[in-house]
């Protein structure tokens, strides 16, 4: 066994840059599938430990609904009562403010038996005034507080609440944890008795939110199910949305599984072609040991050992990379402020085994088929060197191509219902089958073209041109610069995509700031009216609830309010497009219009009856009298248009937002609103800070899909450059005779230009035809996760990336040239 593994030890040292594209293939497949194995894990486990430090052991918040008149609960009337209860805080929550040295601070005060919210986690008092028990206008704040406002325990402050300054002491200064974890440099807050509170907002015994702790062992949204069927007249949720994890990770992993699935193609070819050299440079050490008694299954098991030994250094390499940097890209990508060790994911070393081995697999697989190959050469071929690789053509991978790509069009074809898997599964088949249709896309080309060029130009240039159908390595390199061109492109179309939506997001929308988060009551943004800047404000009705087909389909969708004078149309002057026969016709009846893609997903058409879902309850029907197209108002366009009279009856008769068109000083405006509504829950943003907002997440994901597609560009860029070298190193007999006979190296630098030049004609083509077949069927693949966006195909970008590769590959001719005038003929053909 030493002596065995000390000759593949001595065979992957003995051509140094060989191994080292075969291990940074494999250790690159392996960092990738280590990463999508472990992202979701770690931002369920990221997400898991921003709740805990936000709301400790709580599960479930109570608070009054929308349509409950006063916002306060009496606690003694809150009889909430479930068997899976374990136990529950009662707080008074309200916005006020304090002033600081340098500005105007939101105060987020929560009125609290701190005992109780210590219990739970909500509150880790760090230090505190020592023999007394908090009492009236004592007050708790956070270290971070503390330390940038300069308070100590003992000191005063001024809250301000209702308008009026109140002085508090500050008994105890606490942990950022629970109550203290959402604070930022704006927003602050702090701890008062829950009595204080009731005084100072004049009334007793009241509370506005209840915290909710479920048995342990118990599943959370089963008891909120329950909770929600007992009192229907209670806002009642889970603190864990699901919903928001699954909508960040899914996008995520969809961007690095693709990713991985374009390198575990490009090191597939890599891996293979540099076998059937491994194969070719040994088959007389080979033919030895097959006359002295070798059988096929010892050779093969020597050769796949040795595959096999490069699985297990690649894997290792690319296992230890993933532990390295996948903390850092997680951190990237992760959208919440917390941090995560991934050594305590239980799941680690499944992981770390299931990639290991999958590595090992990807390398033994790509091998298999040229060590499967020496079972049709003879011993008498293999000793006399006269063993040939295959060039011929497989009726089969000519039936495969044509095929997948059938298939993939026709599944395409058929998901009108934006299926998730079924647009996955036809973008991969195109993928494969236009990878499958290479060689025989070649040959047909070739034999055009040598009919065409036979009488056209000299045998020379004809015969370059011809060697692209006869030689494999040249094949292999269409394919893999095929292979990164689809890839660049079509990263590039959805980089675009998403861009250009949020340029046309601010184009297609005619208002600067909007309010969201209101208050209930509306008489706190009368001042807006009168506001210096504010041109005209509108309060927008959106509701987000569900939409119940006559099928039993349901699906969550934004239902929009549109009001008698259409004032909604002039703050979204192309973000919602819809007839105005149709809008006309929703005042006159229980009628809806859709957007297209609410039509196709749920097979409607104009005419069929739905019921908007309102908090469980299927309410009456509606007809669909028309479709829209709200491409620039919601990225998922599951919106949905009813008359603002249906919408106050059916929905809600609170405006979600307050949209403000202003005289063009934006950003004095947004700050002179925000101070004003300080006290509330409102926020105030621009237009372009919305839009900011929504693409801090893209922007990085966008960041490490480009430095993966570099390192997959390097990748076959390292493989291409080796296929040239030993392209040439096959060929040096081959050339020899050619100088000697009939051809001088002049001659022979043509000839290879016109290979290069064929290479890159026939990759371009294959990429511009393939990434153009994906981006047309991107949108119904992305919109399978919620991302309604269209896609258009970048010419001028896949002509100047053509271009460029063009001239980067002629550079590569170099090497071959520089071989050939330094080869002296006779030493290759003293053995003829």
């Amino acid at each position: 066994m030493t002596i065995f593994l000390k000759y593949l030890w001595r065979n992957i040292c003995e051509k140094k840059f060989r191994s080292f594209i075969m291990l940074v293939a494999l250790s690159l497949t392996t960092f990738l599938l280590f990463i999508n194995l472990g992202i979701r894990d770690y931002f369920e486990a990221s997400y898991t430990s921003h709740i805990q430090r936000a709301y400790g052991d709580i599960d479930i918040s109570i608070m009054p609904s929308e349509d409950q008149e006063s916002p306060f609960f009496n606690v003694d009337s809150l009889n909430v009562v479930h068997n899976d209860i374990k136990s529950t805080l009662d707080i008074f929550y309200s916005i006020n403010s304090l002033e600081s040295s340098n500005t105007i601070l939101k105060v987020n005060t929560f009125g609290l038996i701190p005992k109780e919210a210590e219990a739970l986690g909500l509150l880790q008092i760090d230090s505190r005034l020592s023999g007394e028990s908090f009492s009236e206008r004592q007050v708790i704040i956070s270290e971070d507080m503390a330390k940038k406002e300069g308070y100590s325990i003992g000191d005063t402050i001024l809250l301000n609440v209702n308008g009026m300054d109140e002085q508090f002491t500050i008994f105890a200064v606490a942990k950022k944890v629970g109550f203290f974890a959402q604070e930022s440099e704006l927003t602050k807050s702090v701890v008062i008795p829950l009595k204080t509170a009731n005084d100072l907002y004049g009334v007793s015994n009241a509370v506005n939110v209840r915290y909710v702790e479920v048995s342990d062992h118990i599943a959370v949204e089963k008891v909120v199910n329950e909770l929600k069927e007992q009192y229907p007249s209670l806002s009642i949720a889970s603190v864990y949305d699901n919903q928001t994890l699954e909508d960040q990770t899914n996008t995520i992993l969809l961007a690095l599984f693709f990713v991985l699935l374009i390198v575990i193609v490009i090191s597939f070819y890599i891996i293979s072609s540099l076998f059937n050299v491994i194969i070719k440079e040994r088959i007389t050490v080979i033919g030895t040991f097959k006359s002295i008694g070798a059988s096929k299954g010892h050779i093969r098991l020597m050769l796949l050992a040795e595959s096999f030994f490069f699985g297990i250094i690649g894997g290792i390499v690319g296992i230890g990379t993933g532990l390295a940097v996948s903390p850092i890209l997680f951190e990237v990508l992760n959208s919440y402020d917390e941090t995560i060790s991934i050594f305590s994911n239980p799941n680690q070393w499944i992981y770390i085994g299931l990639t290991l081995v999958f590595t090992i697999g990807v390398s033994i697989l790509s091998s298999f088929i040229p060590v499967l190959k020496l079972s049709n050469v003879s011993i008498k071929q293999i000793l006399m060197n006269n063993f040939k690789t295959n060039t011929g053509y497989s009726k089969l991978g000519y039936l495969w191509g044509i095929g997948f790509m059938g298939i993939a069009l026709i599944i395409s074809y058929f998901n009108t219902n934006y299926n998730l898997i079924m647009g996955l599964i036809s973008i991969l088949m195109v993928f494969v089958g236009g990878i499958l249709f290479v060689p025989y896309l070649v040959r047909w080309s070739v034999f055009l073209g040598t009919k065409i060029l036979r009488s056209l130009v000299s045998y020379n240039l004809q015969f370059g041109f011809k060697n692209l159908e006869n030689n494999r390595l040249l094949r292999n390199n269409i394919t893999l610069i095929t292979v990164v061109l689809t890839l660049i492109i079509t990263i590039y179309t959805v980089i675009i995509g998403v861009q250009n939506y949020m340029t046309g997001i601010s184009n297609a929308n005619d208002f600067d700031i909007s309010i969201t988060s209101l208050e209930k009551d509306q008489n706190l943004y009368d001042f807006l009216k009168s506001e210096t800047g504010v041109i005209e404000p509108y309060k927008e009705y959106l509701g987000f609830e569900q939409i119940q087909t006559g099928k039993g389909q349901t699906g969550h969708i934004t239902y929009i309010g549109l009001d008698p004078n259409k004032v909604f149309k002039e703050f979204h002057k192309d973000g919602v497009k819809f007839s105005e026969v149709d809008s006309k016709k929703l005042f006159t009846g229980n009628y809806m219009i859709v957007d297209k893609f609410i039509l196709n997903l749920y097979n409607l058409q104009i005419g069929d009856k739905v019921k908007i879902v309102v908090k469980g309850k299927a309410l009456q029907d509606y007809e669909i009298i028309g479709a829209m197209d709200a491409a620039n108002f919601s990225t998922n366009r599951s919106v949905a248009m009813i008359s603002l009279e249906n919408f106050q009856k059916d929905i809600s008769t609170q405006p979600f937002q307050i949209l403000l068109k202003t005289d063009g000083n934006v950003q004095e405006v947004s700050k002179s609103i925000s101070q004003r509504l300080m006290n509330t829950s409102s926020q105030v943003r621009t237009l372009e800070e919305n839009i900011e907002q929504s693409m801090q997440g893209v922007d990085n994901l966008f960041m490490v899909l480009k430095i993966l597609i570099i390192l997959a560009v390097l990748l076959a860029g390292f493989g291409i450059g080796n296929n040239l070298l030993i392209s040439f190193l096959q060929r040096q007999r081959e050339l020899a005779i050619l100088h000697s006979v009939c051809m001088s190296k002049m001659q022979l630098v043509r000839m290879f230009i016109v290979e290069t030049i064929g290479v890159c004609l026939f990759a371009s083509f294959l990429a511009f035809f393939l990434s153009f077949i994906i981006a047309k069927m991107l949108p119904d693949f992305l919109w399978g996760v919620g991302i309604a966006f269209s896609f258009d195909y970048p010419y001028q970008f896949a002509s100047y990336l053509i271009i460029s590769l063009f001239l980067l590959f002629l550079c590569t001719i170099f090497i071959p040239i520089f071989k050939l005038y330094k080869m002296r003929v006779v030493d290759y053909l003293r053995f003829d």
